[in-house]
C-alpha cells in the first residue's frame, strides 16, 4: 500500500511540475527589459545597422551610412497569432509605424520579421533576407 501511494504521488508531482514548466515555456513574453541595449546586425546581409533601445520607449537605429534616427517604439502580444510584436512609430503623431514579430532567440539573438510591405527600416531587405533582420547584441 505504501508503495503504491508513493509512486501515485511521484506522478502526479511529476505530471504537476511538467505542466506548470510547459506553461511557463508556452506563456514566456519578451519583455522591454530583454531588449534594452544595443543590438547590430548578424544576418547573411552585408548592410550594416544596429537598433539602440534606450529605454521602454524610445529607441535610435543607425543606418550603414552612418544616419542614425531617434523612433518611439512599443512591445505588444497579438492575441489573434500569439507573437510579440514591436511597433516603430517614424513620426511623433504615429501615422507612419512599422510592424515587426521579434523572437528572442537566446538572450543574445533577435529576429526581427517585417509585417508590412514598404519598409524603410528594413532598408530594402534583401532576397537573401526577405524583410527578416537579425540582431546580435553589443556590448
Amino acid at each position: 500500500m505504501f508503495k503504491m501511494f508513493t509512486m501515485k504521488s511521484l506522478i502526479r508531482l511529476f505530471s504537476i511540475v511538467t505542466l506548470f514548466v510547459s506553461s511557463q515555456v508556452y506563456s514566456q513574453k519578451i519583455s522591454y527589459r530583454d531588449v534594452i541595449g544595443t543590438w547590430h546586425n548578424s544576418d547573411t546581409t552585408k548592410q550594416k545597422l544596429s537598433f539602440k533601445f534606450i529605454d521602454t520607449s524610445y529607441l535610435i537605429i543607425q543606418e550603414a551610412n552612418g544616419n542614425s534616427n531617434r523612433f518611439d517604439y512599443k512591445l505588444i502580444t497579438d492575441s489573434i497569432k500569439n507573437k510579440d510584436i514591436i511597433v516603430i512609430k517614424n513620426d511623433t503623431n504615429g501615422t507612419n509605424s512599422y510592424n515587426y514579430s521579434i523572437e528572442l532567440i537566446n538572450k543574445n539573438i533577435l529576429r526581427l520579421v517585417s509585417l508590412d510591405s514598404y519598409d524603410p527600416i528594413a532598408i530594402s531587405p534583401s532576397e537573401i533576407n526577405k524583410g527578416i533582420i537579425y540582431l546580435s547584441k553589443g556590448k
